[in-house]
């Protein structure tokens, strides 16, 4: 180690650091292009490093020569990655780029020539690097140019540059100063003390220029400096107790062992500690307002223990989002009870908001789900989707973040938060709020590091959001338990007298003579008809049968049909049609069910659908279609409820009647609600429920549900379809 000597050492040092941050960016996120180029950058540096050791420890003078190659290699991969990082496309940079292509190249072949032993080519091999000193130059001049309103530059060029990081002028200076520190070791006149010093920052450096490739938009500077100071006080802590404790010791293996446990034990111990120490020296001693932030995030998590309801937590977010960040305008959506769509629950001048609803597979949903599964905060900004969309090397993510951009301006936003509960394959989004604010708030001066700062308020309003959901629902199924013993005990006290004034009624009828017969018929029929309702009442409120079996759909669709197509498949005109999938419905695998209860569901639509149709005819005659296909996808329907295993069989029945108005699509389901003469209100509820004990759903799509005009209204049964089941 003599002879290897303090900047050998050092070059280690920044081999084995650049090598593992490359590898730690790679393993973030392969599809982006800043981090590929990062990822290249490093290991360009590794390299570099890696073979000025070997010449150090061996001396052969071969190693240098790969040395020098990945010196001159150090200005194209730099310059490239600095175009991506600070997105700048200016001439003089494309040009600075490709002129370090054709030096490097040059250069590099003459090097590994006779010549590459003369003092002048050596030199040119040397500072090939100052090339990449020159582009940080110009992307500081650029800076200060937009900052001024100068350049003549064009408005994407501006927006460009203004997105990226414009306002880091400490990763230009800390470039050009490395340049000529660290990268400046051959040159005998820097002594061995500056080269290590610049070795020992680059690896600083390095470290710090990951955090804002991973982070990009969303950097918290201070959070930055905590990392680093905490890094730099372990290490040292780590190396101190190491050599106390293990320096001492010369030939006895025992105590070597013995010293190099307690000095690990001693050092995890020291771990927490010291991290609370160093997070609360940067605090106090160099963001001030940033503690003020901090504070204000605290007393909005204490707020949230007083929320009964997701209108109260609405409020208290709103509040806490609107001090934070001081936006112009903000909505809380929070996901229906049947998971199938985002509702706005409350907002702030929010006026202009047209999507009320959204639903439940919009692609920020996700793009939420997507970063938490990749580790990072999962947080929605316009400029970091942007940013991400340009830099994506993948086709199909472009597509993506595009969706996600359009999505925040039809919330007329430009960030969202996500109420995001759980964690990786078992996160759900409850909710989210769709913010529009221009400007960071202090202390972020020029980026939105303040964003990953507040999100642990997001997280702890899912979990209260959570508890709050599983409270509602069991105490809305208490209640529902009570509610229907009352029902069942009071229909059951309706039939009695309906049947003894029925008897009367049916006694006096033919004894009656005159007007008095016409009356008595009126007290049979409507007794009739509150017996079918006390009936339907009951049929509802009894629990769902569980003798399921397997069934073919096929066989069971048939012989539904049959009983409607008893007079030649007309009925006053009214066509059936059967609408078996292209494979046919022996290919489409069986289904666990009571195919008597499913049957009845089929029945019941369509004669909803029969009815839809004489109601208002239509000119090329009535039509009623019934029929089922195989839904695969990735696993969840409607509201993240899980599948057996991703595939579902769909039976349909379509008519071509007048349609459902939009304002009553929502409630065909509620009990007692109808629009028929003479209904009851509980078919489609009891349908619901029947469908939903099978482990499925009962959906509904009308021509008239988007605002279009059409005479096509679509009932669908979902019936999940079990694992092995073929």
């Amino acid at each position: 180690m003599d002879v290897l000597g303090i900047l050998g050492q050092s070059a280690l040092v920044v081999a084995v650091t650049a090598f593992s941050l490359g590898v730690t960016a790679l393993t973030r996120n392969l599809r982006n292009k800043l981090v590929l180029s990062y990822a290249v950058l490093c290991g360009v540096i590794a390299a570099w490093a890696f073979f000025f050791f070997l010449e150090k420890v061996f001396g052969s003078g071969a190693f240098y020569k790969f040395h020098l190659a990945f010196n001159l290699m150090l200005a194209p991969v730099g310059l490239f990655f600095l175009g991506v990082l600070a997105r700048v496309d200016s001439l003089f940079h494309r040009w600075l780029y490709r002129a370090s292509i054709v030096y490097t190249i040059a250069v590099a072949a003459l090097a590994w020539t006779d010549l590459g032993r003369t003092p002048f080519i050596r030199n040119l091999a040397n500072f090939g690097p100052s090339l990449l000193a020159l582009g940080c130059v110009n992307a500081m001049l650029i800076r200060r140019s937009i900052r001024r309103g100068r350049g003549g530059f064009s408005t994407p060029a501006l927006r460009s540059f203004s997105t990226g990081f414009s306002g880091k002028i400490w990763i230009y200076l800390g470039g050009v100063a490395l340049l000529f520190t660290a990268v400046m070791d051959h040159v005998p006149r820097m002594g061995e003390v500056i080269p290590c010093l610049g070795n020992v920052l680059l690896c600083m450096y390095l470290f710090i220029v990951s955090e804002v490739v991973i982070h990009q938009r969303l950097l918290n500077v201070s959070a930055l400096l905590n990392r680093l100071l905490i890094l730099i006080f372990i290490s040292a802590c780590f190396t101190l107790i190491y050599t106390l404790m293990v320096a001492w010791i010369e030939r006895s293996p025992g105590l070597f062992i013995l010293n190099s446990f307690l000095a690990s034990f001693i050092i995890l111990m020291l771990i927490e500690p010291a991290k609370r120490l160093v997070n609360w020296s940067v605090v106090r001693f160099f963001s001030a307002k940033y503690l003020l932030f901090e504070q204000k995030m605290k007393d909005a998590e204490r707020a949230l223990t007083g929320v009964l309801d997701a209108a109260g937590l609405a409020q208290v977010t709103l509040q806490f989002v609107e001090s934070a960040l001081r936006c112009e305008s903000a909505t809380v959506f929070v996901l229906r009870s049947d998971g199938t769509k985002f509702r706005r629950i409350r907002g702030l001048r929010d006026d202009e908001l047209s999507n009320r609803e959204i639903l439940a597979n919009h692609p920020l949903i996700e793009f939420f789900l997507r970063m938490k599964k990749r580790g990072e905060t999962p947080i929605a900004l316009d400029h970091y989707v942007d940013t991400e969309r340009e830099r994506s090397t993948s086709g199909s993510q472009r597509l993506l973040y595009d969706s996600v951009l359009q999505g925040l301006e039809g919330l007329n936003a430009n960030i969202a938060l996500p109420f995001l509960f759980g964690g990786g394959a078992e996160s759900t989004v409850l909710g989210f709020v769709a913010v529009k604010a221009n400007q960071p708030p202090e202390p972020w001066d020029d980026n939105w590091g303040a964003l990953p700062v507040m999100y642990p308020f997001f997280e702890n309003a899912a979990r209260v959001l959570k508890n709050m959901d599983v409270y509602v629902r069991l105490r809305e199924k208490d209640r529902l338990a009570a509610l229907g013993e009352m029902a069942a005990g009071l229909a059951h006290e309706i039939r009695n007298p309906l049947g003894a004034i029925k008897g009367a009624a049916q006694y006096l009828e033919p004894q009656s003579e005159g007007s008095q017969t016409a009356f008595l018929k009126v007290i049979v029929e409507e007794v009739n008809r509150l017996n079918k309702v006390v009936t339907r009442f009951l049929d509802y409120s009894r629990p769902i049968g569980v003798d399921f079996v397997e069934s073919r759909v096929g066989p069971l669709l048939e012989k539904t049909m049959t009983v409607f197509k008893s007079a030649g498949g007309v009925l006053d005109g009214l066509r059936f049609e059967l609408v078996a999938p292209a494979e046919g419905f022996e290919r489409l695998p069986a289904v666990h069910c009571a195919p008597e209860q499913i049957q009845q569901v089929l029945v019941n639509l369509i004669q909803n659908a029969i009815q839809a149709v004489f109601k208002a005819p239509p000119a090329e005659g009535g039509r009623v279609q019934v029929g089922a296909i195989l839904v695969r996808s990735d696993g969840f329907g409607s509201g993240a409820v899980p599948r057996t295993n991703g595939a579902e069989i769909a039976i349909f029945v379509e008519d071509n009647g007048p349609g459902i108005p939009r304002e009553n699509l929502e409630k065909i389901f509620i009990p007692f609600f109808t629009t028929s003469m003479g209904g009851t209100g509980l078919g489609l509820p009891i349908c619901s429920r029947i469908v939903e004990s099978h482990g499925g759903r009962l959906e509904v799509q009308s021509g008239t549900e988007s605002g279009t005009e059409g005479r096509t209204t679509r009932f669908t049964v979902y019936l999940p379809v079990r694992s092995g089941v073929q």
